[in-house]
């Protein structure tokens, strides 16, 4: 076994007592690495680096036991130093101890010199690892305390029973109270009493336990203000595992508590809305998992027993898109499509998906609309929307718009909107499709240019462009009649409507109207205007006839005496019969007048020439006298005649 390296520094003046302290340290296992010296300066020069251990004669000429104990004080304290000699005095020995020296050795019993390096050496070492303990601890103090002194926290430590020995500055700012109030139990008067005897127990507990225990309470601030603060401990423990230390922190929590509460508000109004919102809403996870719903989701689910629905029997926990592609495999397309918008959303590829898809059931029809939405890095939200309202009232105006196509189509009027400002009327921006079978031309052809100012006839434009102007404006509605050029190139007669649409506001959104070919009423119109002025002139004709007649009369009446009087010889007979004549062409001409005046009440029917007769003779006999026969000869076998009764 080698021996252990010994660094011995020798101060003696002598070689041969040199030698042999050498010679007993190698008995005693020892391999000493000797230096010696005799003077001051080389004692000095050899103290660095430390040697294991001094021996030192007190006789050394030059440098005595005391000097260099002394020495050896001032530049390396601690270093084992053994006083060999065979002369110095009791009280001297004493002295030398008490100044520092490790052992005295007499020269005559250096068999004792291998135990006394030993434990001079030993001692050096329990004196070092005392001094590096010392120096740690002092280290780990300092630590200890910067780290507690310098963290935003309050930092206290306490003792293994509990009693608190130490806080830091910010606990004497945060709290206002002295370090000296708040050791031992004083901390107790900065606790809330309403937190006060539950944080007791708790730290009781631990204490006991010497287990940490965390706990939240209010502590009073500086200003009065009580505010909420989690503690914290750790333990640190002997060699025997008890408890050696507490440390503990104060973190103020006010603020993270109100954000919690604020948190649990605004969760819970969410929470409320959702549940009030009758659409069907589902939180999925990046997996598709879904991790919260609503009420109307929960009802749907549980209420869809039968019902080939994306939401049937898909609660909390569930896959929705596992779910989904099931339903594809099913033979469900709608599902397919869902999969495959809501894999886009949470991917990040698309800003939203929806689809709208049947849910009929035996007894049901319902129809709704998938909508899904992203959620920041987390997942997406799916919302099933009862869109069955829209679905017929889409179906329903669908049915009204294709009947309304139908009756616009088939109408005798043409629809149309002008577009109109505050003031002006812009033109013709919609037209309905019939405008081709009233007036010829196609609707692309009326939508063009200056379709309508093109046709109107050039004397009318100028007072139907003002009335519709006026009118408009003025009171909200017009009707005009004009003449429009025909595809044909013939002028129609148009009766046109406009009426004002208004908003709520009061102000102008468009014009409404229709444009009918009144075309063929203007031609009864004047038909009828003819006739009322023919049967104007008709009746003054009777009036004028009627009057003539009785002049005829006379005339006729003397004409007939005369010519009988007169002899066919006679030159008045020839005037007379030119009278008569004349008469007779002038009755005729009245009776055409007449004629021409009853023209409008001329009623044919089919009459029997002899009855007519009959009752004409019935009359006559009454207006000759009784000295005059009136015979009448009737053929029986007489057609019957359509005619009017008066005209015969």
């Amino acid at each position: 076994m080698a021996k252990p390296l010994l660094y011995v520094l020798i101060v003696e003046g002598s070689p041969t007592d040199a030698d042999v302290l050498v010679r007993d340290l190698c008995q005693a296992g020892y391999e000493p690495d000797v230096v010696r010296v005799r003077t001051e300066e080389d004692y000095l020069a050899h103290l660095d680096p430390a040697p294991d251990v001094i021996l030192c004669d007190t006789n050394s000429p030059n440098l005595n036991a005391m000097q260099a104990l002394n020495l050896l004080q001032e530049r390396r304290p601690g270093l084992p130093f053994l006083i060999v000699s065979d002369s110095i005095g009791e009280w001297s020995v004493v002295e030398a101890i008490k100044w520092g020296a490790t052992d005295y050795l007499h020269r005559d019993r250096l068999g004792r010199l291998s135990s006394s390096v030993e434990h001079a050496l030993h001692e050096r070492r329990l004196r070092e690892a005392e001094r590096n303990a010392r120096v740690a601890l002092r280290m780990s103090e300092e630590r200890y305390q910067a780290l507690a002194e310098g963290i935003p926290h309050i930092v206290w430590s306490a003792r293994p029973n509990g009693e608190i020995e130490y806080v830091n500055q910010r606990t004497v700012r945060y709290t206002g109270r002295a370090a000296a109030d708040l050791v031992g139990s004083g901390w107790e008067a900065s606790i809330h009493p309403d937190d006060l005897a539950r944080t007791l127990q708790l730290w009781a507990e631990a204490v006991q336990s010497g287990n940490p225990r965390e706990n939240e309470f209010r502590l009073r601030r500086a200003d009065g203000e009580y505010r909420w603060h989690l503690t914290r401990q750790f333990v640190t423990r002997d060699d025997t595992g008890g408890v050696a230390r507490w440390v503990g922190t104060c973190t103020d929590i006010e603020d993270r508590r109100s954000v919690e509460r604020e948190l649990r508000e605004s969760e819970a109004f969410v929470r409320a809305v959702l549940d009030s919102i009758d659409a069907h809403i589902a939180v999925l996870d990046v997996n598709g998992t879904i991790t919260a719903t609503n009420v109307a989701w929960q009802t749907f689910e549980s209420e869809s027993w039968g019902v080939d629905s994306l939401e049937r029997r898909v609660g909390v926990g569930a896959n929705y898109l596992t779910v989904c592609d099931a339903s594809a495999v099913a033979g469900c397309g709608d599902a397919e499509a869902a999969a495959s918008g809501i894999r886009k959303i949470i991917a990040g590829e698309s800003p939203r998906f929806t689809l709208e898809y049947p849910c009929h059931s035996p007894r049901q029809r319902r129809w709704f609309m998938l909508s899904v939405t992203p959620l920041k890095g987390t997942g997406c939200v799916v919302s099933h929307i009862d869109i069955t309202e829209r679905k017929e009232a889409e179906e329903a105006f669908q049915r009204t718009q294709e009947r309304l196509q139908h009756v616009v189509t088939s109408s005798p009027s043409v629809l149309f909107k002008l577009a109109v400002d505050a003031d002006h009327i812009r033109g013709v921006n919609w037209v309905s499709e019939n405008v081709e079978a009233v007036l010829g031309y196609p609707l692309g052809a009326a939508l063009a240019g200056d379709w309508w100012g093109t046709n109107v006839h050039p004397e009318d434009r100028d007072r139907v462009v003002a009335e519709r102007e006026q009118g408009l404006i003025g009171t909200g509605r017009v009707a005009t009649e004009y003449r429009f050029r025909h595809r044909n190139g013939q002028f129609r007669w148009i009766r046109s409507e406009i009426r004002l649409v208004l908003d709520a506001t009061g102000e102008s959104i468009e014009a409404i109207g229709s444009w009918s070919d009144v075309t063929e009423r203007r031609q009864i119109e004047d038909q009828y205007r003819q006739a009322q002025k023919m049967e104007a002139f008709g009746q003054l004709a009777a009036g004028v006839a009627h009057d003539f007649n009785n002049l005829l009369t006379i005339i006729n009446g003397y004409s007939d005496m005369l010519s009988e009087e007169l002899l066919p010889t006679d030159a008045r007979h020839v005037m007379s019969v030119e009278i008569r004549e004349a008469g007779r062409r002038a009755a005729a001409l009245t009776a055409q007048l007449l004629a021409f005046s009853r023209k409008t009440i001329i009623e044919p029917k089919i009459l029997n020439l002899n009855e007519l007769v009959e009752q004409t003779g019935k009359m006559l006999n009454r207006l000759i006298g009784e000295d005059i026969t009136l015979t009448l000869i009737m053929t029986p076998t007489l057609h019957r005649v359509r005619a009017d009764q008066s005209q015969i």
